[in-house]
């Protein structure tokens, strides 16, 4: 939580932040595409 009061003042934190939800969202959404792929081959 240390990083949130530091991307206050510093945009590189808030980047770093919202690239690492980024990542978790985009791995995520792949999963849930290769379930949804793997259902409609069926």
């Amino acid at each position: 939580m240390k990083n949130l009061k530091v991307g206050i003042h510093g945009k590189q934190t808030v980047r770093e932040v919202v690239s690492k939800s980024n990542l978790m969202a985009i791995s995520y959404l792949d999963r849930q595409t290769r379930l949804y792929s793997t259902y409609s081959k069926v």
